[in-house]
């Protein structure tokens, strides 16, 4: 290893010959660095051989923000370790290293910038300081070799897309303070198992764990208000969810294609079940959706709750559901929401108005063989009313009543 002791910060670059620079291998500095000899480590990535930095030992180095990213796509680089003067990784400062393997930061990083490590495939360990409190946006993206990482408890923030292709990594457990989990967050981390989520959850984001083909759970924490659209998308794997009473709204296609789902019970304050939220979760048997009930409000006021709408596509493809309950709050159910939902055998329509009904609502669903359960006092409204008279069989919940 060649080791230099840089007395004079700025001077790095003529303690040895071009030639000696270009032979240079493994590098260990000591002593004085500036924002000079920074850009100059970085420079030898043109000589394609430089592969371990060791800059652990050094002083006076910085990092200030007009950085012209040094480092990027330093292909040679398999290993670096920072000195403590560093207090945050800059946007795109080790971005598509595809042969860095092993990151030593130092403990007072506090932020992580944009894309800071995207596209470094080979990375298999960094350290995470304690003082780090920002992840930004993309900042390990594809990381493809990363099985681990142990976030710190003191992050506050972790930016869209930060772990998103990071197909080795297996388990995550987000900070217990973190009160949003970003868009795309851990999106196509294909090897992904089990991710804890925090307590203090309130947001779920969009495509946040989309396409994670290993996930096998998704325990959403009570505080969570909203699941973003396409939030667990493709977890073919996953053959459990919980939703919190909190939920107001599932956004459109959450749990599309959730292959091994064999049982949803919604939460009772929703109000709206968006499209395509579970469509293809073939394997489904039962939807509970709750009653609409009368609760009290913190102010001493009563508010009403219950599923108003069922959107477009929503249980599309349900091959296994072969019943369902829909309740008295129902509104509306929108075009295709049942659509080949071919082993429904009955339905259960608790609203003595018939809700709008989309013509296509319960298209390929055997309207001949399935039955249909309504307040026997509305038997004749559902009988006149679009997308309820396709049903042959259609009687009052006391099955004393029935109209052909």
């Amino acid at each position: 290893m060649t080791t230099i002791n840089n007395e004079t910060a700025g001077a790095l670059e003529r303690t040895q010959s071009s030639e000696m620079w270009k032979k240079t291998v493994d590098l260990k500095v000591t002593g004085q660095l500036n924002y000079d000899d920074w850009k100059f480590i970085g420079s030898l990535k043109r000589y394609n051989n430089l592969s371990i930095i060791d800059l652990e030992h050094t002083e006076g180095l910085t990092m200030p923000e007009d950085l012209s990213f040094p480092f990027a796509k330093f292909s040679s680089l398999e290993s670096i370790a920072l000195p403590e003067g560093i207090d945050r990784i800059s946007t795109c400062e080790f971005e598509y290293c595809t042969n860095l393997q092993y990151v030593k930061l130092p403990e007072n990083i506090s932020c992580i910038g944009e894309m800071a490590f995207e596209g470094c495939i080979s990375l298999t360990r960094i350290n995470l300081p304690n003082n780090l409190k920002k992840i930004e946006d993309c900042a390990f993206a594809g990381c493809a070799s990363l099985d681990n990482i142990n976030l710190s408890a003191h992050i506050e923030s972790i930016g869209t897309a930060a772990f998103a292709n990071c197909t080795s990594l297996k388990n995550i457990v987000f900070p217990p303070q973190l009160k949003k989990l970003p868009a795309k967050c851990c999106r196509n981390c294909t090897a992904l198992v089990t991710a804890i989520l925090p307590e203090e959850l309130n947001e779920l984001g969009s495509e946040a764990f989309e396409f994670c083909l290993r996930l096998e759970e998704a325990l959403i924490p009570e505080k969570v208000t909203r699941v973003g659209e396409a939030a667990f998308k493709g977890c073919i794997k996953m053959s459990a969810i919980h939703l919190p009473n909190t939920l107001t709204r599932i956004d459109n296609k959450a749990f599309e294609d959730c292959s091994s789902l064999k049982e949803v019970i919604l939460p009772r304050r929703l109000t709206v079940l968006g499209s395509e939220v579970l469509r293809g979760c073939s394997h489904i048997e039962r939807i509970l959706i709750p009653e609409h009930k009368t609760y009290s409000t913190n102010d001493g006021h009563n508010a009403s709750c219950g599923l108003t709408k069922i959107g477009e596509e929503a249980m599309r493809h349900c091959r296994s559901l072969t019943s369902i309950t829909l309740p008295e709050s129902l509104q509306m159910i929108d075009s295709h929401a049942f659509r080949g939902c071919k082993m429904l055998a009955s339905v259960d329509c608790l609203a003595s108005t018939p809700p709008i009904a989309m013509p296509n609502a319960f298209a390929g669903v055997d309207m001949d063989l399935t039955t249909l359960y309504v307040p026997t006092d509305s038997i004749a409204s559902y009988k006149a009313s679009e997308g309820w008279n396709s049903f042959k069989n259609i009687r009052g919940r006391d099955d004393s009543d029935i109209l052909v």
